[in-house]
Parts: C-alpha cells; sequence; structure tokens
C-alpha cells in the first residue's frame, strides 16, 4: 500500500508534466482527498469512484482523486502501475473539463454507457434510465 504523501507525490508529477493547454480554465486546481467513495449508481461494493471533475458557479472547475478508492483498486500494484492509473484518471477528468467548456458531452454519454454496462453485468440492469443515444452519437443539436 502507499501512502497519501506517495500518491500525492506522484500526481503532483504527472499534473506537472500536463501541457498548459488542458488545465487552462480549472481555476479550482486538481486535488487529492483521503476519501473512499463508491459508486452509488452502482449497487455493488467493488465499484469506486477514482476521480471527479465538478464545476461550480462560485467554487470554480476543480478535478478530485480519491486516495482511498484509488487504494482500495491499486494498493498492490508496481508504483510504475500506479502511476500509468493515476495518470489515466487525471487525463480521463480533464476530458470531463476541456470537453464541459466546448458543452460535449461525449464522455459523460461514455461513463453512461459504462454504468449500463455494469448494471447489466450484475442483473441489475436499471429500467427507469432513459436509453442512451447510440455509439458515436455526441448529443449535438440537428
Amino acid at each position: 500500500m502507499y501512502t497519501f504523501e506517495q500518491v500525492a507525490s506522484m500526481l503532483d508529477d504527472i499534473v506537472d508534466a500536463l501541457p498548459d493547454d488542458i488545465v487552462c480554465g480549472l481555476n479550482g486546481g486538481i486535488y487529492l482527498l483521503p476519501d473512499t467513495l463508491r459508486n452509488n449508481k452502482i449497487p455493488d461494493p467493488h465499484y469506486f469512484v477514482l476521480g471527479e471533475y465538478r464545476s461550480h458557479p462560485v467554487m470554480g472547475r476543480m478535478v478530485y482523486l480519491y486516495y482511498g478508492s484509488i487504494m482500495a483498486v491499486y494498493a498492490n500494484v508496481p508504483e510504475d502501475e500506479l502511476r500509468r492509473q493515476l495518470d489515466r484518471v487525471v487525463r480521463h477528468e480533464l476530458r470531463h473539463h476541456v470537453e464541459s467548456l466546448a458543452g460535449d458531452r461525449s464522455l459523460e454519454i461514455e461513463d453512461e454507457r459504462y454504468i449500463a454496462s455494469a448494471l447489466r453485468k450484475l442483473g441489475k440492469a436499471d429500467t427507469d434510465q432513459p436509453s442512451l443515444p447510440p455509439a458515436g452519437h455526441r448529443g449535438d443539436a440537428g
């Protein structure tokens, strides 16, 4: 298992290596929080929220990564694998940021499909969810 400080240091390295353009407008920053968050949309204890992009009218735009969740999934992997996964989570959340600036919901739709797929695998398909547009649809008007 990695300490909070070790993961924070890896995260700092990843963020420092990002191009300035990708974090433009992310005025709230990127934070590592100690929390463990289960995915409340998937009723199974093995699904965690590793990171989250948030946009708030007062607080601004920010990315949170959850140390407890990351350790629940990756505590016993080699350091290079943990770095790869942290980088993947950061880039995923930054894609949410960039797409939100552009008014694009593509990744949100991908995330919704992932949840629907997980629910089907668990035999808990959510029939209350609206049907998703076909793959490749970007949610563009007209």
